[in-house]
């Protein structure tokens, strides 16, 4: 049996960009762990024939297909039935669901309605997977051989079902399929092409290795891995290589965000950390807020877009502003220390408003200031790209800046 699968989502509004469809990614992430891969992924409206084409299609390929959306109430939720005629079958009411579906509606103090049946109406013939997260449930149906999967097209929903039932049923039946041995790198601070010549001229060793990349603003992530059980030890040389390559520029290692490891080590240090931000438009301290680590470690921050706020509410110095502007390396420091006092915190960390560089509007200059009451830090730097891409950009580099200040620091 061939490790690749197909992945059919459905659903008109993924087509007309009112909806984003994440689940190819969130289908391969999860499959790679246990030797498959995503070989094709169609996204398809809510059109009967459309659909069962797209089934068709995917079952003349591969052994496993997987189709998502299209398990609600509505009239226009027809995956199911598209999916039964393709396999010449019909469709039941399962009553486990529905009993399932009537105690959900009954914690919300509700009674289902006779067209929410449609959601627990399933294939006949499937194993039904009932769904942790939601009221449609999943479905294993075998064919001809073949496997099919249908899935309901909410995110997490989706990714519950598959995690529950999927996963350990894939891993249970096809314990011989090749499991990838991947190593993770994410690095801050330099380019996607810089970081592919560097391990080119460097001669990281990657024979029988497979290298990708991934780039996002102010980050890239390098996956370097293999299929082979042998390749253990290349991998850990590879590993090395560009360990030794990048440095202090790999942050993690493992998908985890700046915010997270800004904040972990702010715990381990036993510091309250409070922000000021003009140019990032309060970026980072959402980032910050959001994060699970934020209690008892992030104790708020400020956003101010105004020159007299930055005089009446941080006490910046009027004739400084007036004479040098906001994107100083003065106002910087000035705005660091004044919302660490303000907040009463160990750590106040401020980013400038902007300063845009001559010859390119888009490309525009910030100051970020660390201060814990003895020790002062500024740095500047300069992003580019249109308004939300330089505002992501100049967040991630802000947030490194702060990791940097706050992780271990040489003697």
């Amino acid at each position: 049996m061939s490790n690749s699968v197909e992945l059919i989502s459905t659903g008109s509004e993924l087509l007309s960009g009112r909806t984003v469809n994440g689940h190819a990614a969130t289908l391969g992430e999860q499959l790679r762990t246990i030797g498959f891969y995503v070989s094709r992924d169609t996204t398809v409206g809510d059109e009967f024939e459309t659909i069962a084409d797209a089934v068709r299609g995917a079952l003349s390929r591969v052994d496993v297909v997987f189709v998502s959306g299209g398990l609600g109430p509505t009239s226009d939720d027809i995956t199911r039935d598209a999916v039964a005629q393709v396999l010449g079958r019909g469709v039941t009411l399962d009553q486990d669901a529905y009993e399932a579906m009537v105690k959900r509606y009954r914690t919300l103090g509700r009674k289902p309605s006779k067209e929410c049946e449609r959601q627990v109406m399933v294939v006949e013939g499937a194993k039904v997977l009932l769904n942790p997260a939601g009221i449609a449930p999943g479905e294993r149906i075998e064919f001809q051989g073949k496997t099919v999967f249908v899935l309901p097209g909410p995110p997490n929903e989706f990714l519950s079902v598959l995690t529950h039932h999927i996963l350990p049923w894939m891993s249970e039946n096809f314990p011989d399929a090749p499991v990838l041995d991947e190593r993770l790198f994410l690095v801050t601070g330099l380019g996607e092409s810089d970081i592919a010549t560097s391990i080119e001229n460097f001669d990281v060793p990657l024979t029988g290795i497979e290298v990708g990349y991934c780039a996002a603003p102010g980050r890239v992530e390098i996956r370097i891995s293999s299929s082979d059980p042998a390749a253990a030890k290349a991998l850990d040389r590879a590993s090395s290589g560009i360990r030794g390559l990048f440095g202090d520029h790999i942050y993690a290692e493992e998908r985890v965000s700046l915010e997270d490891i800004v904040l972990q080590r702010c715990a381990g240090m036993g510091c309250m950390l409070s922000t000021a931000e003009s140019g990032t438009r309060g970026w980072v301290a959402s980032r910050l807020s959001c994060s699970d680590h934020a209690d008892g470690v992030y104790s708020g921050g400020v956003t101010i877009l105004d020159k007299e706020t930055l005089v009446n509410e941080l006490g910046i110095e009027r004739e400084n502003i007036e004479q040098h502007g906001t994107a100083t390396e003065s106002v910087a420091l000035q705005m660091a220390e004044a919302v660490r006092i303000k907040f009463q915190s160990k750590i106040g960390f401020s980013v400038t408003d902007v300063a845009e560089l001559e010859g390119d509007a888009r490309r525009v200059r910030f100051f970020c200031a660390y201060t814990d009451g003895s020790r002062r830090e500024v740095r500047e730097f300069t992003v580019g790209g249109s308004r939300p891409r330089l505002l992501e950009w100049a967040t991630q580099t802000a947030l490194d800046q702060l990791r940097r200040e706050v992780g271990p620091r040489k003697s």
